[in-house]
């Protein structure tokens, strides 16, 4: 396993930080995966392969491969505004729906690293990632505002009736300064031993995990796959990102 990068270690300038180096690569790899992309990007090649294909079904709202892809697009030229960028943390709290799937993709489309906070939280540990984690902002629907009344950093509201990236490009941001090196997610221990720990993880992780499941499970455009996870919880990364890179 390798050293972790600079750019991980020094990314939480917390004590209760603990990089995670990349893993090597699996076996078996998708030969259709480019061993240096981030996994937003992955995403990106399957939405311009299947604009059309169903990419998220919630109730009774589905969004097509373009849909998802606009929508998240938008939302990150807006997190690049508010200077989101390679390694900013950026907090999200929201129920399970289409606005944790756009939330999240905008984030990583924007360069930055999406630290889910999960509103089933007490009210303490919310308060304590969101100050550990040190956000550059906080996306959030409104309803769950007043869970961190106080807070000083900026706050999006994802569900807000005139949204201020409605009229922005609808077009892929680019990767900026991004590279497989920086951070795509931040995730937090349960803290049953003590305070919960943030453990950070690379695009390059992240991207021989998707190439690993689809290659192992056999996942590919038309397939289904359900989203049940906690969203703090780090089995979410399973149930998200390789479906939508494969196009299921």
């Amino acid at each position: 396993m390798s050293t972790p990068t600079i750019e991980a270690q020094n990314a939480i300038p917390s004590a209760g930080a603990v990089p995670v180096p990349a893993l090597a690569d699996p076996a078996p790899r998708d030969a259709d995966i480019p061993s240096d992309a981030c996994v937003h990007e992955l995403f990106e090649t399957q939405a311009a392969r299947t604009p059309h294909a169903a990419a998220l079904v919630f109730e009774d709202e589905t969004l097509s491969y373009a849909e998802l892809n606009a929508r998240a697009n938008r939302l990150a030229h807006h997190l690049r505004a508010l200077g989101v960028g390679p390694d900013a943390r950026v907090a999200i709290c929201v129920e399970r729906g289409p606005g944790m799937v756009v939330g999240m993709l905008a984030v990583l489309k924007a360069g930055g690293v999406y630290l889910p906070l999960d509103p089933a939280y007490p009210a303490e540990r919310l308060r304590y990632m969101l100050q550990d984690g040190a956000p550059a902002a906080l996306l959030v629907e409104s309803a769950l505002r007043p869970l961190f009344a106080g807070a000083t950093l900026p706050v999006v509201e994802l569900d807000a009736a005139a949204p201020a990236w409605a009229s922005l490009p609808a077009t892929d941001p680019g990767r900026g300064g991004l590279t497989p090196h920086h951070l795509a997610y931040v995730i937090y221990t349960s803290g049953s031993t003590g305070q919960p720990k943030g453990v950070m993880v690379e695009h390059r992780s992240l991207a021989n995990l998707v190439a690993w499941h689809c290659a192992s499970f056999g996942v590919k455009a038309g397939d289904r796959s359900s989203s049940v996870a906690g969203f703090g919880f780090d089995a979410t990364t399973w149930e998200v990102w390789p479906p939508l890179c494969a196009g299921a």
